[in-house]
């Protein structure tokens, strides 16, 4: 995977957006929003993702100065040139499988239990591994891990940049943040070692494997599995931080006015980026229900689900769902009038009328976003400017 500008066009011009934040930011909070029983992302899918996303995000920390210490990636790397080093075969053990690096940090992963679970219903550990399948594994994480570690410091990494209660000081909010420094080190230091390891696998199991022998294809997912668990520990340990420490920010926030008051007013340019991309996905949504209805619809319920095919069978809108729980959470309303066969209007107002938390947005079925810059929705499309993306 890799992460591009994400362009949007409109009838105003071209709208360039961030689309590794956008992602990043959906990964990390989607989990919270929906049951754990249907998660969006499991195990190995999440974390490619995650690595790849925030390798991108914190491209520009990567270039900060540090003590010429060794890196995770150069951990890595000396791994992956001992394994060439050695021409001769070799039974695998628990070190080749599942040894965690000495980091010098304190902290614990998550349960082994719910890592073995996840992996035990990962596509990308297939019932019947190929020869195919470790060798996507193994680019997979050769990919995530080919870059240093892009911080030693969580606080003034990218990554930071894409939590949205980053400027709110929540109780223990220090030491929450020096768990997270231990996780992420933890979590890249395994995406390093993970290539290796599925490396040895291949080197001691192709043969076999090419001769679909099914008693092969079994040893080898066990393998699979067991080389793995310690970066999806990792994985489950960073996104319960994350998601912890978000509750922790809503519920200070909840208790303190003028904590909440400060939040919202330094959401500004963040929020704006959220409603107007939202706003944009609402337009795409209205053009495709009345494709299929013949008229557009004030009812925002309606866009929750897709058609996945013409026995109209229809599937949770996950993106589209979380979008709009992020508007609620930024204390934005919109609201929808003169929905007919030709005509209707979206407006997106901010928690303030006056302006200080935020602007207001609005669209139509021409198919631009304008903005209102004293926070008014009702005088938007008449008075507002066209937005671009700022």
């Amino acid at each position: 995977m890799t992460c591009h500008d994400l362009t949007l066009t409109t009838k105003v011009r071209k709208v360039v957006l961030p689309e590794c934040l956008l992602l990043l930011e959906l990964m990390l909070n989607v989990q919270s929003n929906f049951s754990p029983s249907s998660p969006l992302f499991s195990g190995m899918e999440m974390m490619s993702l995650l690595l790849v996303v925030a390798a991108v995000l914190m491209s520009i920390a990567q270039q900060e100065a540090s003590p010429p210490a060794p890196s995770v990636a150069e951990v890595a790397r000396a791994a992956r040139e001992r394994q060439k080093s050695t021409n001769a075969k070799h039974v695998l053990t628990d070190e080749d499988l599942g040894g965690t690096p000495e980091t010098g940090d304190s902290g614990s992963p998550g349960s082994e239990a719910e890592a073995r679970s996840q992996l035990e219903r990962d596509p990308t550990v297939p019932a019947k591994p190929t020869v195919a399948d470790l060798k996507q594994r193994i680019h997979d994480f050769s990919v995530a891990s080919s870059r240093d570690q892009p911080t030693r410091d969580f606080r003034h990494g990218g990554l930071y940049e894409s939590f949205e209660y980053k400027n709110v000081d929540f109780p223990g909010k220090k030491e929450w943040e020096e768990e997270m420094e231990t996780a992420l080190t933890h979590l890249h230091a395994e995406s390093g070692l993970a290539a290796p390891r599925l490396q040895a696998i291949l080197d001691q199991n192709q043969e076999a494997l090419s001769r679909s022998d099914p008693s092969a294809s079994q040893r080898v997912r066990r393998q699979m599995i067991d080389a793995l668990v310690p970066n999806i520990r990792w994985q489950i340990r960073f996104s319960q931080l994350w998601q912890e420490g978000q509750e922790r920010a809503k519920a200070y926030l909840s208790n303190s006015a003028a904590a909440l008051n400060d939040y919202r007013q330094s959401q500004g340019k963040r929020a704006g980026t959220i409603i107007g991309y939202t706003l944009i996905a609402l337009n795409d949504k209205e053009e495709q229900f009345k494709r299929a209805h013949g008229r557009y619809t004030c009812d925002l319920s309606e866009f929750n689900f897709i058609i996945l095919n013409q026995s109209q069978l229809k599937s949770p809108d996950v993106g589209w769902q979380t979008k709009i729980g992020r508007v609620h959470q930024l204390g934005y309303q919109i609201t929808m009038a003169g929905c007919d066969a030709t005509h209707y209007t979206a407006m997106a107002a901010p928690p303030s009328p006056d302006g200080s938390q935020g602007r207001a947005f609005c669209a139509s079925e021409s198919r631009g976003i304008r903005i209102a810059e004293d926070g008014r929705s009702v005088n938007c499309l008449s008075k507002g400017s066209d937005w671009h993306g700022e």
